[in-house]
């Protein structure tokens, strides 16, 4: 199974630079789709309900203090790796079709989705 931060990765490989509360709510969305269209998650790691909308604690410590993100600016920590080749294209185009499905949404929009739901 791939991990949070691989999927975080090939949503910016996808979207380039974005804010991290869109990364979040894009990872959250792909979670969901998958949950919805495969009965399986994409990744181990959990969301926390916060003010903003749902969070990953593991991907929020990546990227805590920033704004904007950009590919290439995680440090993981330990020994793990980020690796696109972990998604198998099954996956990568499930990310792809949320990451399309929401392009035109900012980080508030998609917050304010998930207060909705």
């Amino acid at each position: 199974m791939t991990t949070i931060f691989n999927v975080a990765s090939y949503i910016l490989d996808i979207a380039g630079t974005i804010t991290t509360m869109k990364l979040q709510k894009l990872a959250y969305y792909s979670q969901a789709y998958s949950l919805a269209t495969t009965g399986y998650p994409l990744f181990n790691e959990d969301f926390q309900a916060w003010r903003n909308g749902p969070v990953c604690p593991e991907l929020f410590a990546l990227h805590r203090g920033k704004f904007l993100i950009r590919k290439g600016e995680f440090v993981l920590p330990s020994t793990d790796k980020l690796n696109d080749d972990s998604l198998t294209d099954g996956q990568k185009l499930l990310v792809e079709k949320v990451c399309k499905k929401f392009a035109e949404c900012s980080g508030s929009d998609l917050s304010a989705m998930t207060h909705r739901e």
